[in-house]
Order: C-alpha cells, then structure tokens, then sequence
C-alpha cells in the first residue's frame, strides 16, 4: 500500500518523458512498463515498498514512472503528482516535496465543498496556528484551507536547538496521511532527488518509515545515477533506509534503466524507418553508441540532429532513409556529449532566443512568463541595442524547436534537464555574471510580496554568481536564512547563514553591526542543531569576542549555548553552572548563598504559592495576563526553564524550586513568557509534593495549562506532560488524563519537539496503562510501535525507557524459572550504568514490580533497604503512587508471614503515606487504601473487618477494571483465607479468581506460579 520508487541515472538518459521528445517522422521510442516481475511480485506481497530505480540521466526513467498514470487515474480519486527538485537552487529547502504537494492541493480543491470542508477542518484542528507555516510552503494549500489563524509564535522560542526539523516532517507526515485517506491511490513521484536538499531527504524518509499511516501510498524518486557518489548524503539516505526497512516492514527494490546496446538501437532503426539493410544498421547503430554512449535521450537528439542538418534524409520516390555513415562520422566528430549537440542547436536559433533561453535556465526548471518577462524587460534596458521581440513571440519560437513546453497557464518548463543545462553553459566563462544579472534583476525589480514568495530561488540565482561583498545580498541570506529556520530546513537555513556571513565586507563587521549579529547568531544556532559544534564555536567567537557588542546583544549566542549542553549533550551540571552565570549578568542573580540554599528555596516557595493563589481563576486569567515583552525578561525565563529542567535531571532540589519559583515571580510580574506554563504547572507539583496540599496544587497546575493557552502551543506538550504526569495525575482520575497526553503529544510533534512528544507518549502508552491494569499484550504492542518512532527520533533516553518496560513486561509473560529478574533480550541490568537520571528511577521502579509478584520476600528487604529510593530518583512521577503502593503490600506479605516489628514498622509507614493521599483529594487511592487496611487488619487479627475490606478492594478494582489489582487482591483475600480462616474451599475459589483476572492481564509467570501454589 505504500511504496517508494527512486529513479537514478546519469544526466541526459531521459527521465522527463522520452515518448514526448521523438518525431513521428524519425523514430517512435517504446519506454519499458514499469511493471516487472519484480516489482509484481512486491506490490503482491507487501503494503509498504520502497523501490530505487537507477540509470544514467536520459536512459527513460521518467518515462517508466510515467506508464504508471494512466493506470492510477483510472480510478476516481487516484492521484499522481510530480514534484521535481533543481540544479540552480539546490538549497532550497523542501522544493519538489513542496511542488508535489501543491498539486495534490490543487486536486483536493476541485473536489466537492464538503469533501473540502471536512479536510480542511482536518487540517486546521492538526495543525492549528502553526499551518501559516504550511501555508507559506505550499500556496496551494490555500486551496484547501480558505482562512487560517495567524501564527503567535513567540521570538524567544528556538526553532533549532529544541525542535530540530521534526516539525516540519511530523506536518508531512500528518497531511500525508489526512490525503492519502481521501486520494486513492496517491502516487508521488520526486524527480532528480540528486539536487534535493537534506530536508526534503528526510522527508522521504519520515513518510516511508510513517507506521501510523493504513492508507495506501506510492513514493517514486528519480536519481541520476553519475551525479552521486557513495559519500552524497542521498546514497547515505539510501543506505539507512536499506537497514529500515524490517524494523519498518516495508520492502525495498533497487531496479536499473540501462543505456541501449548496439543490437537495442539497430532494432529500433530497423522497426521505425523500415530498413532492411544489417550491415548499414549496424554501422549507424555503432556510430550512435560511439556517439551518444548508447543514452537513449541522446540517441534520438543525435538522429534528430542528423536529420535537420540533411546527413540523414528520406527518399520519398524509393521510400526509405538514406544516410552516409562516413560523411556523418567527419561531421559529428566534435560532438562529444549531448550538451554540446543542444548547445549547437541552440546557437541556430535567433539571438535573442539564445538569450531568452539562458534567463530562463537560471530561472529554474520551470518558470512562469511573468517571471521572465520583468528580467527579460530590464535587460533590454541595459546593454543590447537591437529592438527586443515580444516576449509571447520568442516564446513560441523556443517550444517549436521543442527546447520548452507549457505545463499551465503562462508557465513554461523545460523539454529536458540537458536542454537546460545546455542553456546555462551556451557561455559558460560569463555564465556566473550572467546568472548574478538574472538573480539582481529579480532582487530588485520584484515586489516585497512577491520576493518572499520567491525568496529561496533569488537567493540561490544570486548566491550561483559572481556576486560581490555587497551588504543587501549578505541580508538577502539573512532572510533566506531566517525563512529557513522558521520552516525547519536547518542545513538550508545554515547554508544561507554561511553565505551571508562571506557575502558581509571585509573589515566592515560593525558598519553592518546588526546584520552581523544575526547572521553569526543564526549561523551558531543552526550549526549547533546539526551538531558542528567547532563552526558554531568559530562564529559565536567571531561576535563573544568583540567588545563592541553589548551584553544583551551577545546573550542569544551565549543561551543557545547552554542550552545545548542540557538538551544536546545532557552535561547538566555545567549547563546549571553557566545558566546561573548567565542570569548574573543580566542581573537575575538566583542564588543568594549556597549556605542558605535551603531556606531560600523553601521561602521562595511559600511565598509564589500565596501570590498564585491570589491571583484570578485559571477561567479568568485571559483578562488580567498578556504577553511578555521585555526581550530580557523572556531570556531569563528561557534561562530559568533550562536550569529547571536540568535540576530535575541532577537531582538538586532547592535549585529545582528556586527556578520554577522565579519563572511563576517573572510572569507574574512581566507577563507570560513560553515557558511560564510549564513553570506554573512545575509550583503546582511543588505544592503537592512538598506542601502535602493537593487541592493547591490541583488550582496552580489549572493556571498553567490556561497560562499556556496564552503562551502559544510551543511548549504546550512539555506543559501538558508535566503537568498531567506530574502533576495532575495525583489529584485527578488517571483515565481522565490520556487524552490530554495525547494532545501534548500531538503538539509537540507539531511544533517539532520530539523529546516531550516522546514523554508524553510513554505516558500515555506506558505508565498509565500499567497504572490502571490494561492487558500486557495490549501494552507490549504499544510498546512495538513507541520504540519505532523514538529510533526514527533519535530519543535515546525514552527508548531505554521503554525497552525496560518491555523487559519487565516480557517477564511476566515467560515461564522463565528467573523471570524475576531484569535481564533478557530487551534489557539488561548488567549494560545499565547506576546514576541520578530517570532512566536509573524506572530501573529501580521495574525490577521492584518483579519481585512484588514473584519474589515478595525480596521485595520487603528491598523496600526496607531502599526505601523511597524511587521518588528520590524520579520525584512526584506518577508511578510513584503505585510504586509506593506495592511495597507496602510486599512488607505486609512479609509483616504477616514474620510478624516482625522492622516490616510491620514500614508496611504502616506507608500505610499512612496512602491514607494521606486519600485525603488530600487523591482519587487514584482508593483501592490501595482498602487493600493496605485489608493487610493492617488481617496482621492485627481483625478478621471480621478484614474480610470486609478484601471484598470491597476485589470489588473495586474489579469495578474499575485494574486487572493486575483484581488479581493481585484476590490473591491475597485467598491466601488470608487459607492461613487465617482454615476455609480451603472459599480460598480456592479466590484464588481461581486470582488467577482469572491474572491470566486476563497476561501475566503467564504469575499464573503458572499460582497454580502451583500450596494453597491452591
């Protein structure tokens, strides 16, 4: 259902349609059907193909993707759409991925008005304000999505060092399965991927590897096989794409489009123009290879050469062609490649066609006539006397010397790349002033609209000449570059940066002081997102060093610098370190005194929650809270966030309030700043876990998902996970807060966040499910599908996460006689490095699960050893409360089975822990508390009142549908049976129920185990 097919071969072997390039009169070129046993075969036995077809550039590679349209648009809502990427603008970032989505765009728009309607509601619930983005890329989405909401994106936010580029792919990804739903079957065809951008590139990727997506789809890619090399970054896609493909489940062809033999060209000379002669045929035929290397392209320019030039003629009277093989051998000795013979055929046209001819290949692959047309205008103004023709007439002087065709209303496009590349080289030591000519024609002649729109193809005409150091084309870069970044095209956006950064003046850095700035600000951010860290280094010198510049003018670079060692390199204590250096010298200093830490944080603390509970209600926050504005005011909270979330990571508590408090001051006082949500909703789990008070925390965590509405959805799916996982996960039901979790999930991707997209995810497809007793097969399959996505996003530390998990899992599921222990496959506790990260919490939280249900004894000398080791690691997670939960049904095990005072101590310990809870407005208790009285009551030999509260525990969570605690409950209702009340035959019954909601569960191990009990 999804396949796709890249194309290569060397340039000039015929990709864009051979078929159309023939003249009846000379030779008919039959192109292959696509449709080999090979590729039958696949299309059979798989829904998702990736198929490589590679040749030389001419050989007919488009012209085999093209036997496929007929056939797709025969049914309705078949749809074939060809995007084609450029060998004048390579750096432009997404060009054929845009271009072929345009298209579909444009065939969505001639569907029904509510077929319309219900994709473009679609599209604006997935994507919200961020679609003006969208919009900017793809025009023709407008023709989908009649109005739209402006972006409210925050200048603060850092597109580059957070976000990365998954915004954009996670947008194709999403459209791409919003249109493959309605349009089937949907084919896109990329052609001449080898002058696409990286971003495009992962595009191709992210949608063949896409898991979520059932709809059927059909990726071809077209590539000429001579114009990449084994270090090209598409041979390397190629090659990674080659080791997804079983992770993936999708099969992956490699098909080649050969050049003609000697014996393929003298069938067609003697099938097409009826000569029967061998000998002669073979000659030609010969000639053609020698000639044209046997590119089929090439041969039919070559014999159409030959016929316009009279060395190959038909003799009407004897009804055959007629040639002179030596005469045609002396003739086209100089002939050495195609593009000599194109130049040649263009030299024969009128000047000013020549000319015309050279504007239009620096253009692009296509053009429109408005376009050239302005250049074609002010070149006449410049340097050529003669009297210019109209532009409509020289038009149609190129298409009927088919070096141009129509492709939509007054827009052109090039029969054939070689006929461009012809063009470009017709003079080729002016070439570069030529194509700077074009490029400042568009640069100054087109409107400020218009500019924007074309804002890559001007940058990269300009950048592709002779240009000088001129400083409006180093800010032409400039806003190229920031273009770029906003769309998440980082090695475009760094490209351009590079550029600006060369075009600016030598010695002249401070005459241009702003420009400068931004240019090396943008260079270093970018630099960093793609991991060069020395470049990045060498431009942030360039301006850090520099006294010239002020503080808060040099504060961007130093941000994104710290806030790479946190995000990027995970060297948390250094990023602490130089964030709090960094807050000094803008005058935020955070600590007063690292002696009086702790009474600084713990005072700060009071104090925020008092101020915030006198503010308004979350309802009516929107009337009093507006957006920050002070630009120092927003990189301080910036600042703050990154030193809150690396204080989490390092454990160092007071610092961790000490931040979250300033944050909640700073917006109180200055507005709302992108991360003021989640620095409300971090007070909010400071006032539960630290204060004890619940309903407090449940009110702030409520003002920071309402301050985030405010904030804008950048940071909305850090917000809601932390907020819901942390948060309100203790003061709400944990069912109520999936959906939540999944809209922070959906927002992260959106805004290109993968880390908290991936949090979020194990959230809501790990932590929670366990939490609430969901079946384990139902788990591990989620489990399957998150490891997927987190490879393709690189989130190592989430993957552990979940491979753990899995481990824990896939134990309660064997029959392994050490199924208690961490090890296997998935994971294992010999590789885990022991540390402070979260990592080494949900280590410590899935080897106490096992021993709670299998080894129970253990697991009391562990808590007992341990204790809330688990909180420390990972403080206020939401697994905390189960995690508490069953230690203190192991020591009460332990307390029952012992009757000794050191686990009776520590079972009622915890025993308390619950019951606050409860009280405190935690909703998710309930069961614990009842079973935890169960096991007080029992060791106390209340049984009357025991046996009340085994039944109202078993009927609870059987109510609730927690199947692990069904189980794990009637469990212990059977086992107080048989050793307390002597009654075999009730305790059997209990523990058949036990076992039944077990077997529900999925938990093998503990099943297998129960029926082999003593007692059963």
């Amino acid at each position: 259902k999804k396949e796709l097919l890249l194309l290569t071969g060397l340039s000039g072997t015929g990709k864009s349609a051979v078929a159309k390039t023939l003249e009846p009169d000379v030779l008919t070129y039959d192109s292959p059907d696509i449709r080999t046993e090979e590729t039958e075969e696949v299309e059979q036995s798989s829904k998702k193909e990736l198929l490589l077809l590679t040749g030389l550039s001419g050989t007919g590679k488009s012209a085999v993707v093209n036997t496929l349209e007929p056939d797709v648009l025969k049914y309705d809502s078949g749809v074939f759409v060809v995007g084609k990427f450029d060998q004048t603008t390579s750096d432009k970032p997404y060009s054929g991925v845009a271009k072929a989505f345009g298209m579909i765009c444009e065939r969505i728009g001639q569907m029904s008005d509510d077929d319309v309607t219900k994709i473009e509601a679609e599209i604006l619930e997935t994507f919200g304000n961020e679609v003006e983005v969208l919009v900017d890329l793809i025009p023709e989405l407008k023709c989908v999505i009649k109005e739209y909401p402006t972006s409210a994106l925050s200048d603060t936010e850092d597109h580059s060092l957070v976000n990365g580029q998954e915004n954009m792919r996670f947008a194709f990804r999403a459209l791409t399965r919003t249109f493959s739903a309605v349009l089937s079957p949907l084919v896109l065809v990329l052609d001449d991927l080898q002058w696409s951008d990286i971003s495009s590139l992962q595009i191709l990727d992210y949608l063949i590897t896409d898991t979520q997506n059932p709809n059927p789809l059909m990726i071809i890619g077209c590539y000429r096989s001579d114009e990449v090399d084994e270090n090209s970054v598409l041979i390397n896609k190629l090659l990674a794409l080659r080791s997804k493909r079983n992770k993936f489940s999708f099969n992956m062809t490699e098909l080649e489009v050969d050049a003609l033999s000697a014996d393929d060209i003298s069938g067609l000379i003697k099938s097409r123009m009826r000569v029967d002669h061998d000998a002669t045929i073979k000659g030609l035929a010969a000639l053609c290879v020698k000639r044209t290397m046997g590119n089929p392209y090439f041969v039919l320019e070559f014999l159409r050469m030959l016929k316009n030039e009279g060395l190959l003629t038909y003799d009407a009277e004897g009804r055959k062609w007629m040639w002179d093989l030596s005469q045609i051998e002396e003739v086209t000795m100089s002939t050495a490649n195609v593009v000599v013979l194109l130049q040649k055929k263009i030299q024969g046209a009128p000047k000013q066609v020549q000319r015309l001819l050279q504007y239009a290949a620096c253009i692009g692959s296509s053009f429109s006539v408005s376009t050239l047309e302005l250049i074609w205008k002010k070149s006449n103004l410049i340097g050529h006397r003669e009297k210019p023709e109209p532009l409509v007439t020289l038009l149609a002087t190129a298409e009927e010397n088919s070096f141009i065709e129509k492709c939509g209303p007054k827009h052109y496009r090039w029969v054939h790349d070689k006929v461009q590349e012809a063009a470009l080289l017709l003079k080729k030591r002016a070439k570069a002033a030529f194509q700077l000519d074009v490029g400042s024609s568009l640069y100054y002649c087109l409107d400020e609209k218009s500019l924007e729109e074309e804002l890559f193809n001007v940058a990269d005409i300009i950048n592709g000449g002779n240009v000088k150091k001129r400083p409006e084309f180093a800010r032409l870069n400039l806003r190229a570059a920031e273009k770029a970044k906003g769309i998440s095209a980082i090695q475009s956006a760094a490209n351009y940066a590079a550029k600006g950064i060369e075009l600016l003046q030598e010695g002249k850095v401070l005459t241009n002081r702003v420009l400068a700035l931004k240019l090396y600000t943008i260079g270093a951010e970018m630099e960093l997102a793609l991991g060069n860290g020395k470049k990045a280094e060498l431009y942030s010198r360039e301006i850090l060093r520099r006294n010239e510049f002020s503080t808060m003018e040099k504060m961007p670079l130093k941000i994104a610098c710290v806030r790479k060692l946190s995000l990027l390199d995970s060297n948390f204590s250094q990023a602490i370190e130089r964030g709090l250096e960094l807050l000094q010298e803008m005058g935020y200093g955070l600590v007063r005194s690292r002696k009086l830490l702790t009474i600084q944080a713990m005072a700060a603390l009071q104090s925020t929650i008092k101020r915030v509970k006198a503010a308004p209600a979350a309802r009516d926050l929107h009337k009093t809270f507006s957006l920050a504005t002070d630009q120092k005011h927003k990189m301080c909270t910036l600042l703050l966030g990154n030193i809150g979330f690396s204080t989490y990571q390092t454990k160092e508590t007071m610092l961790h309030i000490l931040s979250i408090c300033r944050i909640v001051q700073m917006t109180l006082d200055h507005g709302v700043a992108p991360e003021s949500g989640g620095g409300f909703t971090g007070l909010g789990l400071l006032a539960v876990h630290v204060n004890g008070d619940f309903k407090t925390g449940y009110r702030i965590a409520e003002r920071g998902l309402a301050i985030q509405k405010i904030a804008g959805k950048y940071r909305e799916g850090t917000t809601f996970f932390t907020g819901y996982s942390f948060s309100l996960a203790w003061t709400l039901k944990l069912e109520a807060i999936l959906k939540p979790l999944s809209e922070g999930y959906a927002s992260s991707m959106r805004v290109g966040d993968p880390t908290y997209a991936m949090w979020a995810l194990v959230s809501r497809h790990i932590w929670i499910p366990y939490m609430i007793g969901k079946p384990l097969a139902r788990i591990m399959k989620e489990l399957s599908l998150i490891q997927s996505q987190m490879e393709e996003l690189s989130t190592f530390e989430q993957l552990v996460i979940v491979k753990v998990f899995w481990q824990m899992i896939l134990n309660m599921r064997s029959n392994s006689p050490h199924a208690h222990k961490l090890e296997g496959f998935m994971f294992s506790r010999n590789d885990h490095e022991e540390g402070k990260s979260v990592q080494a919490g949900i280590v410590h939280f899935t080897e106490g699960e096992l021993l709670v249900f299998f080894k129970p004894e253990e697991a009391a000398d562990r808590a007992i050893h341990d204790g809330n080791k688990f909180s420390k690691l990972c403080p206020c997670m939401c697994l905390g409360m189960i995690e508490t939960f069953h230690r203190g049904v192991a020591l009460y095990i332990m307390a029952r089975k012992t009757k000794q005072r050191k686990y009776k101590s520590h079972a009622s310990k915890i025993r308390k822990t619950i019951k606050k809870w409860l009280k405190a407005g935690n909703p998710n208790v309930e069961h614990y508390d009842l079973l935890l009285d169960a096991e007080h009551a029992a060791l106390n030999k209340a049984h009357h009142r025991a046996e009340k509260l085994y039944l109202e525990a078993i009927e609870l969570a059987s109510r609730m549908g927690y199947l692990h605690h069904a189980g794990l409950f009637n469990e212990r209702y059977a086992d107080f049976l048989h050793h307390e009340r002597k009654d075999a035959v009730k305790s059997a019954h209990f523990l058949n129920e036990a076992i039944r909601f077990y077997e529900q569960w999925g938990a093998v191990k503990k099943v297998k185990m129960l029926k082999n009990s003593s007692f059963g």
